[in-house]
């Protein structure tokens, strides 16, 4: 939790991360595949220093040893909560895609059914009943 003793970069951070998640995890990526989705970000050493200070907690500071624990915990939490929003929306994507794809194969197997003589004269139909402009 953010108090009047957190670092005032550290509180610049996390409103950054809330106004610019671009800015800290590459959208371009997929977690599903395991891509490093911190690689090409504006601000991927400051996340790689700061995941690297969390996994050492305990064991004495070594990277970002100006900022207290909890500071760091703070980043820490607000990095995980982007890379867990990342991860249900490319959920979604790939469920979304799987969709896509059932139903342009099911249009498929729609068109492939149609005897190829019908097609012209579904265009024909089609530009029978257009008022106007160009099809």
């Amino acid at each position: 939790m953010i108090d009047t003793t957190t670092n005032t970069g550290v509180q610049i951070i996390l409103e950054r991360m809330k106004s610019h998640p671009e800015e800290f995890v590459d959208e371009k990526v997929s977690l599903l595949r395991g891509e490093p989705v911190l690689a090409k970000t504006k601000w991927r050493d400051t996340s790689a220093a700061v995941l690297a200070r969390y996994n050492r907690m305990g064991q004495g500071k070594g990277a970002l040893e100006w900022l207290t624990d909890d500071e760091v915990r703070l980043i820490y939490e607000g990095l995980m909560e982007l890379l867990r929003s990342k991860f249900t929306g490319d959920v979604m994507q790939a469920i979304a895609g799987e969709n896509i794809n059932k139903y342009a194969r099911e249009e498929e197997r729609f068109y492939s059914s149609i005897p190829v003589s019908n097609i012209g004269m579904i265009s024909a139909s089609a530009t029978k009943f257009h008022t106007g402009g160009s099809i």
